[in-house]
């Protein structure tokens, strides 16, 4: 019997959605208040914010990049059509989010009341989600999460009404479905149980019954345009972006326990051009290609990976919110309303350590009162609690679970108070009690003892030097220095922000101190060589890239700067040798490429000069142009060695016109080339090296 008809009622259905729904906007507005005040990445994204929030800026400004969506297109497409009605407010988005977030909370109660759970209960069901700290959190931050859960609680709604037999609304819980997958991919599984529910729904019809179909096409609709331009770009199916692969690839690899630890930065970067030395450029490809690889590892080992699985499913179901992007433990201290709603010491978490153990009670609840929909609900949770594990396990995409624990936590509470016998009621009170403490026990998460804060003011940092405000990054810096004294990549930072302001040697202070507090930080070891190479020491930049080299041997860089030393030095050979090693590391890029070819035309001795493997070479770097200048300023000069002056003469100018517009100094060096050739008389360098 559907709740409300002939039963006194707590508040009029509408009415009690209402409350619930002020009750939720009212208490994410508090909280985006507090943060708006305190929190300092507020109005300034970083790492998946900051990406999200440029796509949507480029879609405004009609600056779109080719290829297949990296990440999930829907969420951008968002944040431009705020940013476009509002003038680029960062306010509004968070506003809108939480406006949202609150009406999922709604959504949830008509569920509750539609099911035929009593009133009150269902009442409870929509305050405890609009309640629900972690996501009051997401749905305030620039990230798609909690998006998605709105879109997995519409599926949940209009799933439980084709559970009545109307077609229309399996339709539309399929569109849900595909849209929260279009939000956050990892979710595209739980997308495809409305075509599991219409079958299951109608299996004594037939297969090819209405519901099925319409569930299916509801799914496949919100994808289509993402398909059909990721299949325009790159020639393959891709369901939404190109970014699966290496999330896949991150929680499933021999170093599963390391590389679930990855920090964004030279850590991801080195990790996420790994393809790259296998001659794959483009994402769609590299896409496949960790795809392959975490697959082909699984099946190679899967003892490791039922080991590493188990232990992501542990931490998936225990009390803690992990962080990833951010840590909740520290966004918390922004907030006191916040900090309420996410209390938590040791290994006990509010909200899910108490509701996560009473949904396990309210579950069989469900069952005695309507098994079809309990049947629905406990296929939700159990393919999400499997499928979740396979990845990385963090805060936000255990967000999922959400609506359906704050569904069952009260059914639970109410069967464990009034149902049963006093063996049957303590039995089933000992068994919640067993399973809290399973859930509460404290759980080692990969970024225990991390800290975040600091991170933070070094992204932060970052940013502000990527925008031309040096005085902000300094003081992010010395902020990030302050809570980490003597912290690797702050140091590391610092440096880096010194040699974009030309102070070579207060830069190879800083990048000293790195590596002295990290001898395996390659990357400040290659930056401590260009600063030392700066300063006229060539023998101590040569130790250092040659330790960044051995330290990550597919950091090209490093390979390549050895290169560049050892031709000061005049030793060619090992000049050339480490060029090609440079090349080996990353066959995307032309520096290496653009360095062999030049010196194959330019050298003035004929016995270096080889014109068969200069045209390979040519032909590798016209392929991959990562520097427009350089390449096209010695593809002129390998035209010019084969006689072809006027091709010779245009390719540079075409350099001329790419160096324009990054390094004046160098297109003087390219205009004086035009001479030469005018006057029918390759390119010759004098100081190069002879042969050893």
């Amino acid at each position: 019997m559907k709740a409300g008809c002939g039963t006194k009622t707590l508040l009029w259905p509408h009415g009690a959605a209402t409350i619930i729904l002020i009750v939720g906007l009212g208490v994410r507005l508090a909280v985006l208040r507090d943060l708006a005040l305190r929190a300092p990445t507020f109005g300034e994204p970083i790492v998946d914010c900051e990406e999200y929030e440029q796509e949507a800026l480029d879609l405004l400004q009609g600056n779109a990049a080719r290829g297949p969506f990296f990440r999930p297109p829907l969420y951008p497409l968002f944040i431009a059509a705020i940013y476009g009605a509002t003038g680029g407010s960062y306010v509004s988005v968070t506003f809108v989010q939480g406006a949202i977030g609150a009406a999922a909370a709604a959504l949830l109660f008509y569920l509750a009341w539609s099911w035929g759970i009593p009133p009150r209960l269902s009442f409870a069901v929509g305050i405890l989600f609009a309640l629900y700290g972690p996501q009051v959190f997401y749905d305030l931050q620039m990230l798609p999460a909690g998006l998605a859960v709105f879109f997995l609680t519409a599926m949940l709604l209009l799933a439980g009404s084709g559970l009545r037999g109307s077609t229309l609304a399996w339709l539309a819980a399929g569109i849900c479905g595909g849209l929260a997958g279009l939000c956050v991919p990892m979710y595209l599984p739980l997308a495809v149980l409305p075509v599991a529910g219409a079958f299951l729904a109608t299996r004594r019809k037939t297969f090819w019954c209405a519901p099925t179909w319409a569930a299916l096409l509801g799914v496949f609709l919100p994808l289509l345009p993402g398909i059909h331009h990721n299949y325009r770009e790159t020639g393959m199916l891709i369901p939404v972006a190109v970014n699966g692969g290496v999330n896949l690839y991150l929680a499933n690899n021999p170093a599963g326990d390391d590389t679930c630890r990855v920090r964004p930065g030279p850590d991801w970067e080195y990790l996420y051009a790994e393809p790259r030395s296998f001659g794959i450029c483009d994402a769609a490809r590299a896409d496949r290609w960790f795809y392959a690889r975490a697959l082909c590892w699984i099946g190679t080992h899967p003892s490791d990976f039922l080991r590493l699985y188990l232990r992501r499913l542990r931490l998936l179901l225990s009390a803690r919110e992990l962080p990833r992007t951010f840590d909740l433990a520290l966004e918390r201290r922004h907030s006191p309303l916040l900090s309420a709603l996410t209390v938590g010491a040791g290994g006990f978490f509010l909200p899910f350590g108490i509701l996560a153990p009473l949904a396990a009670a309210g579950l069989p609840a469900l069952f005695r009162r309507d098994r079809k929909r309990a049947l629905w609900l406990a296929g939700y949770l159990a393919v999400a609690i499997v499928w979740l594990p396979v990845f990385t396990v963090c805060s936000r995409y255990r967000l999922a679970l959400v609506p359906a624990i704050c569904l069952l936590a009260p059914l639970g509470m109410r069967h464990l108070l009034t149902n049963g016998s006093g063996v049957r009621r303590v039995a089933g009170w000992l068994a919640v009690i067993l399973a809290g403490l399973l859930v509460n026990c404290g759980a080692a998460a990969p970024l225990d003892g991390f800290d975040f804060a600091a991170e933070q003011r070094v992204l932060l940092g970052l940013r502000s030097m990527r925008t031309g405000d040096h005085r902000a990054a300094r003081e992010h810096f010395a902020l990030a220095l302050s809570l980490a004294p003597g912290w690797p990549r702050a140091l590391h930072a610092c440096g880096l922000l010194r040699m974009r302001e030309g102070r070579w040697q207060n830069a190879a202070r800083f990048f000293s101190a790195a590596v002295e507090a990290a001898p395996d930080f390659a990357e400040a070891h290659l930056n401590l060589a260009v600063c030392l190479e700066r300063l006229g020491d060539i023998r101590r930049a040569k130790e250092h890239a040659g330790i960044a080299a051995r330290l990550r041997p597919r950091l090209w860089q490093a390979h390549d700067m050895l290169g560049a030393l050892y031709l000061r030095e005049g030793k060619l050979w090992y000049a050339v040798r480490n060029f090609f090693q440079a090349h080996a590391a990353d066959r995307c890029v032309s520096e290496p490429l653009a360095h062999l070819l030049y010196i194959l035309c330019a050298h003035p001795d004929p016995r270096v000069r080889n014109r068969m493997v200069a045209d390979k070479i040519a032909r590798k770097l016209v392929r991959h142009p990562t520097n427009p200048a350089l390449a096209l300023d010695v593809l002129g000069m390998w035209a010019a060695e084969q006689g072809r002056f006027q091709e010779a003469e245009q390719l540079c100018r075409q350099a001329s016109a790419a160096a324009a517009e990054k390094d004046r100094g160098y297109l003087h060096t390219i205009l004086s080339r035009l001479s030469l050739y005018g006057q029918g008389r390759p390119f010759r360098d004098p100081s190069l090296p002879l042969p050893e």
